[in-house]
């Protein structure tokens, strides 16, 4: 059993924990107190500075708004004046197109009509040079074949300097053989051999042409269009939302 004097001891203990238990209580008290009156004040401080440093803040914030206006009015009319450069560049490069693949078969027509129309006169030299043409095979595809079997070039060795060796000959007599044949023949070349046509790699280049008008070049025109001014627009809108805006002209 606990004695008497223990319990006596533990109640005088007690006794003198007393004022230090109410200094602490009154100390916390206060210290409660303050603390929730000055953090009060200290919020109240801090939402003044936001709200003053906000209101100093509203013509930057507005300058940026004007400025992001200005470059979507500007950013419409580069996409406008895209818009307009892409038809006339479109409607260009479809009329060249149109106008070679015109001429292209007019062209081929008109040589067509003009073989047609000449053809009683050119059987004859068609005839001719097929018969030439075939002596020319027989003669001449032997000999190379000998020439290959040997390692020699044919045409360099016999050909080239029998055409040469005719030449000198009809030019010691006062005969030029090469100017008499083509003066002989010219009339005959431009009637059955001649015809003015439009080139297939002028309508290809122009049809590859077209193509990359309306493939790359336009879709190009018009992405760029505008397309710095409304980046800068959204961005200066954006930067009204932001806790320290900058100046327009420094957002891009």
């Amino acid at each position: 059993m606990v004695s008497i004097f223990t319990k006596l001891k533990r109640a005088f203990r007690m006794i003198s924990r007393i004022p230090q238990m109410i200094a602490d209580a009154i100390k916390n008290a206060i210290e409660s107190m303050f603390r929730k009156a000055f953090s009060g004040i200290l919020q109240m401080i801090e939402n003044f500075r936001r709200i003053v440093c906000f209101l100093e803040s509203i013509p930057l914030r507005a300058r940026n708004i004007t400025s992001g206006v200005e470059n979507i009015f500007d950013g419409v009319a580069k996409k406008v004046a895209a818009l307009g450069k892409s038809f006339s560049i479109g409607f260009e490069r479809t009329g060249t197109l149109v106008e070679y693949t015109g001429e292209y078969a007019e062209t081929r027509i008109e040589c067509v009509m003009k073989f047609i129309k000449n053809f009683y006169k050119c059987a004859i030299f068609y005839l001719i040079r097929i018969f030439c043409e075939i002596v020319y095979a027989i003669i001449s595809l032997p000999v190379i074949f000998v020439g290959y079997l040997f390692g020699v070039d044919a045409n360099e060795v016999l050909f080239t300097p029998l055409a040469e060796g005719m030449t000198y000959i009809s030019s010691f007599f006062g005969f030029d053989i090469i100017f008499n044949l083509k003066y002989i023949t010219e009339g005959i070349y431009d009637d059955c051999y001649s015809c003015r046509r439009l080139k297939d790699s002028a309508l290809e280049n122009a049809g590859q042409k077209w193509q990359d008008t309306f493939s790359k070049e336009i879709p190009k025109i018009m992405k760029d269009g505008g397309a710095k001014e409304f980046r800068r627009a959204k961005n200066q809108f954006n930067e009204v939302s932001v806790l320290v805006p900058r100046e327009p002209h420094k957002v891009h």
